[in-house]
């Protein structure tokens, strides 16, 4: 049976602040859903032997997701009153497979690039009695490197993001891929069951029993010195013009409520490029993500005049996963919403060596090095003095997202690095059972964050992708395809010969003593 509009809702418990403080960016239309799109392969051979003579791929999936579903709380839950200051997460009695699963004929990953900007831009209806994740399948006629007699299928993911952080989405696929592998018979059988019902019946009763995975805020021990609560009143409150130190860092235009569109461009790292890369960065004491901030430095800096662009800010997420106290019940591979942030600023010094043809490489590598060592030295003192503590002291989430309407961004761009997930048992998707090849993360744009979001996925032993997301009209966008174009080239060249191929202004097209303006 249906879920109906007079069924009463069983609450789990309130929202936590973090939690809520995605719900409230819903709610007023800022901030939709994260997206983890992973390319599957699976064998011919393997895959026509378990679907068999009258199977499908989508009753395949079907399964499948269902297996997933009852190991993970999260996609279980609605949440109710998302509009008021104290939302709740609900249980959610049924699942309805046809609202959370669909298959698409596309012809071309520049197709699926474009149907996932509508999807990020995409609110989640009825959410106290639907579940606010979809998963879609993506059929795109194969690419010319793939190998023969190989399937592949794109398994795209948009989920709220009070339900999971982007590690989260990872989780997801590496329980999809083992539920893909190694069916639960007793899932098998219930959806057996519905299908013999008739009717195009595919709904399947959720257990009564569900236990969320604490928050962070109840699983974590945060500890705030009072010299830390000074600095965060002071950076909040003090007049701009009393502490505003170093040059104002360019962030594009001002927060902007009016979401017309998301963009999303996408760059592609191949097995062998992106391990040698990796090999790179350890060579040279850093990390992929401190790296790919110094490489939009880098791009910014060379494309951005100096009168324009004299500093920069970026923001890194970081999981909080390992921070929660060893005393909790914890299930490190549950989904669920464990992340912080740390802000780095690149002063006009950095930004000068940056535009010089003759340093500019050197100082690449010299920066990679010192963001690895901020990034080290915050995540060494978490989940002490971290602005995520004091969430639970905002009362009001849209009232203080409205107050940020109209004001400057704190940071140019974000890297999201969710990392790479584990691709299961070794050897399947040619010879055997289904493999991950890759992995697109993505996110709706930044309306009160970063003006770019650049993410990143890999695969152990496979590609690398990054997406750069950003909302229509905060940056110009030529600029940002400008951007996405060094990356790759900079990011394929050292993949190639193990050296940033940034030697001349030609480069870029652009005089970098110009820029855009």
């Amino acid at each position: 049976m249906a879920a109906t509009a007079n069924q009463e809702l069983r609450v789990l418990r309130a929202a936590a602040p973090l939690e809520a403080r995605s719900a409230a960016r819903h709610s007023l239309g800022i901030y939709f859903c994260i997206a983890n799109t992973v390319t599957y392969r699976v064998s011919a051979a393997h895959l026509a032997g378990v679907l068999g003579s009258d199977g499908s791929l989508l009753e395949l999936f079907r399964t499948a997701l269902l297996q997933v579903v009852l190991a993970q709380p999260f996609l279980r839950v609605g949440i109710s009153g998302q509009d008021t200051t104290s939302p709740d997460l609900v249980a959610l009695p049924e699942l309805d497979l046809r609202h959370v699963v669909e298959e698409q004929e596309l012809e071309s990953v520049e197709d699926m690039h474009r149907d996932l900007e509508k999807s990020l831009q995409q609110p989640w209806p009825d959410q106290t009695r639907r579940p606010a994740w979809k998963v879609k399948l993506f059929r795109i006629p194969p690419e010319h490197d793939q190998v023969p007699d190989v399937y592949h299928i794109s398994v795209s993911l948009t989920i709220h993001h009070t339900l999971s952080d982007g590690i989260g989405t990872g989780l997801f696929h590496e329980h999809l891929l083992h539920a893909l592998n190694h069916p639960d018979p007793n899932v098998v059988q219930t959806i057996t069951s519905i299908k013999d019902l008739g009717g195009g019946n595919h709904i399947v009763a959720m257990p009564d029993e569900i236990n969320l995975p604490l928050p962070q805020e109840a699983a974590l021990d945060f500890k705030m010195s009072l010299s830390f609560l000074a600095r965060t009143a002071w950076g909040m409150f003090a007049p701009a013009v009393l502490k505003n130190w170093n040059a104002t860092p360019w962030t594009g235009k001002p927060h902007n409520p009016n979401v017309e569109r998301t963009h999303l461009r996408a760059l592609k790292l191949g097995p062998e490029a992106a391990g040698r890369i990796i090999k790179a960065c350890r060579e040279r004491n850093t990390t992929l993500t401190p790296l790919i901030n110094t490489l939009l430095v880098a791009s910014f800096a060379r494309r951005l005049a100096p009168d324009v662009a004299q500093a920069l800010a970026s923001s890194t997420p970081i999981s909080l996963r390992p921070c929660v106290r060893k005393d909790v019940d914890f299930d490190p591979r549950a989904i669920g919403m464990y992340v912080t942030a740390y802000e780095q600023y690149f002063s006009p010094q950095t930004m000068e060596k940056m535009r010089d043809d003759e340093q500019v490489e050197g100082e690449m590598w010299r920066l990679a090095a010192e963001v690895r060592q901020g990034l080290s030295q915050r995540t060494e003192t978490l989940p002490n003095d971290d602005i995520a503590g004091l969430a639970g002291y905002v009362g009001d989430w849209q009232a203080m997202f409205r107050s940020g309407y109209g004001k400057p961004r704190s940071a140019t761009w974000e890297v999201s690095n969710i990392g790479a997930m584990d691709n299961g048992d070794e050897g399947a998707g040619e010879g055997g059972g289904w493999a991950m090849k890759s992995s697109l993360f993505s996110q709706s744009a930044l309306v009160l964050g970063a003006a770019l979001g650049v993410n990143v996925a890999g695969v152990k032993g496979g590609d690398i992708n990054v997406s750069f997301t950003w909302q229509d009209g905060i940056v110009d966008t030529q600029l940002i395809e400008g951007v996405r174009d060094d990356l790759e080239r900079w990011m394929e060249g050292l993949g190639k010969d193990g050296e940033i191929p940034v030697s001349s202004s030609l480069d870029t097209g652009l005089d970098p003593r110009r820029g855009l303006r």
